[in-house]
């Protein structure tokens, strides 16, 4: 034996010093702001920060979209739908985000396969081409959009059109073209006849 010959002994079990009071167990309490007089008030309690469109200007864009897919003219008052940023917010969207001339309508969402927002999402160049898209440091009531709008006689057309602050749609009457990404530039092939000189 090493601990000076003395054989180890078994200690007595912890025993408490206050009483156990029978209640609801643990229980968290709101922490306290500050007090106005004597009433103290419980913390508001953080919640994630919504920085989508408000109702008002998401009735105010399904009111210039016709409640219909911009791109393929389907109604979304029954079907599932979305508004696009057209300046994206995680690409330096975030001071244009929530205005109407950034939202568009398209129907299902970026995830569901064979709806509009999903090829907006799937086929970036040529959603900018469209307009759907915002490239660079354009602003998006400066960028032609194609629409699908539902003329008088009923009919859904497609045309480009500028978007305005305020709800506003005016038709383009000379798109221009929207700018080139040069990575995506594939040079078309010259004919024979086309010889340079």
């Amino acid at each position: 034996m090493n601990r000076g010959d003395k054989p180890l002994q078994r200690r007595a079990g912890l025993v408490r010093r206050t009483p156990l009071k029978a209640g609801k167990g643990l229980e968290r309490k709101p922490k306290l702001q500050a007090v106005d007089g004597d009433k103290s008030k419980p913390a508001k309690r953080k919640t994630a920060r919504d920085t989508g469109p408000t109702r008002k200007l998401r009735e105010a864009v399904l009111e210039r979209d016709q409640h219909r897919c911009a791109r393929c003219g389907r109604g979304v008052t029954t079907y599932p739908y979305s508004l696009q940023h057209r300046d994206p917010r995680g690409m330096g969207g975030s001071k244009t985000a929530n205005r109407t001339s950034n939202l568009v309508t398209l129907c299902g969402s970026a995830t569901s396969p064979g709806d509009c927002h999903n090829e907006v999402e799937s086929h970036r160049a040529q959603a900018a081409k469209d307009g759907y898209l915002v490239v660079g440091d354009q602003h998006p009531e400066d960028v032609e959009i194609l629409l699908a709008r539902v003329n008088d006689e009923g009919e859904v057309r497609f045309d480009f059109y500028l978007l305005d602050n305020v709800g506003g749609v005016q038709l383009a009457l000379f798109p221009s073209p929207a700018p080139v990404d040069p990575f995506d530039y594939t040079p078309e092939p010259a004919e024979e006849g086309d010889a340079a000189a």
